[in-house]
């Protein structure tokens, strides 16, 4: 059974015409949601054997938790630099007076 974000292939009902490959967005029971490769999107049924899943889509999770890991570094290296800069200067000493 596929799931949303299996890639898939479907192979054409005419002799001669091309594979046509996408994306699974939703699945509502036997229904598919495809976001085909040429942009396109569409729902249908397929019929037995006319589907076959290639591949899955690498999910956002690890871009977004690699993006955190990284934004949080940064706003940890802010504060650093914030506190740096926020720390008060020290006092220049009077100059000695000349007799």
């Amino acid at each position: 059974m596929t799931e949303v974000g299996d890639r898939v292939r479907v192979q054409s009902r005419k002799l001669g015409q091309a594979v046509r490959e996408g994306v699974v967005t939703e699945v509502r029971g036997h229904l598919l949601r495809v976001r085909w490769s040429t942009g396109e999107e569409s729902m249908f049924t397929p019929g037995p054997g006319s589907i076959s899943v290639v591949g899955k889509v690498r999910t956002s999770k690890t871009t977004s938790s690699k993006q955190a890991r990284t934004s949080s570094s940064k706003k940890t290296a802010t504060k650093a630099v914030a506190k740096k800069k926020a720390a008060p200067a020290k006092k220049k000493a009077a100059p000695k007076k000349l007799r």
